[in-house]
Order: C-alpha cells, then sequence, then structure tokens
C-alpha cells in the first residue's frame, strides 16, 4: 500500500500499514446504511449486499477524489 493510499498517513504503525482509505471509506458508508436501519428506499439489505454496496459508494468516492 502506497502511503496516500493509507487513510491515516500520519501515523506510523510500524510494519503494519494501517487501513486503505477503501476500506475507510466503505465502513464510513456502512455505517451511514445502518443507522438508516439496512434499508435502501425501505427494501432491506442483506449482509452480502451492504458490503457490496458500501464497497461500491467507497469505489465511486475515490474514483471521484482522483477527478479533482
Amino acid at each position: 500500500m502506497k502511503k496516500e493510499d493509507n487513510a491515516f498517513p500520519m501515523v506510523e504503525w510500524g510494519t503494519i500499514p494501517g487501513m486503505s482509505k477503501r476500506f475507510y471509506a466503505a465502513c464510513a458508508a456502512m455505517q451511514g446504511l445502518l443507522v438508516a436501519g439496512g434499508t435502501i428506499r425501505n427494501e432491506s439489505i442483506a449482509v452480502e449486499e451492504l458490503i457490496t454496496i458500501s464497497y461500491g459508494l467507497s469505489d465511486e468516492l475515490l474514483r471521484q477524489e482522483g477527478q479533482e
């Protein structure tokens, strides 16, 4: 993992690189979906779908970040 891909690049963790921006953003997206009751448009989301949607949102966020 490159330093700029790390969610917390200023923190030194020794041999542990920390978490990626992708994982951090997916966690934040998942938290938001769970606060919304685990639903989108009043439809329940299965766990696998929740993970897929969270990473999809994360990927789009990082894609747009690179287009500045």
